[in-house]
């Protein structure tokens, strides 16, 4: 079971998987830091509609496997 990590997070898409279920993102305040986000984590867009370098608003939770962003939503539609 995952727990609240964080409040609301800004960052940019660094990596997107070639198979769109999986990509990355970057908190310019941590560095390369990635934090992973699972494609159904996506709130009102589909995954063949992101872009590397776009930006994004997400929450962060932990898991058994680190931190991943959810409840990720693509500012500037």
């Amino acid at each position: 079971m995952r727990q609240e990590h964080s409040a609301t997070q800004r960052g940019a898409i660094t990596r997107l998987q070639a198979q769109g279920t999986f990509g990355c993102i970057v908190r310019p305040w941590i560095g390369a830091a990635e934090i992973t986000f699972h494609a159904r984590d996506l709130d009102d867009a589909s995954f063949a509609q992101l872009r590397v370098g776009q930006p994004v608003e997400f929450d962060v939770v932990s898991t058994p496997t680190g931190l991943r962003a959810v409840r990720v939503r693509v500012l500037g539609k």
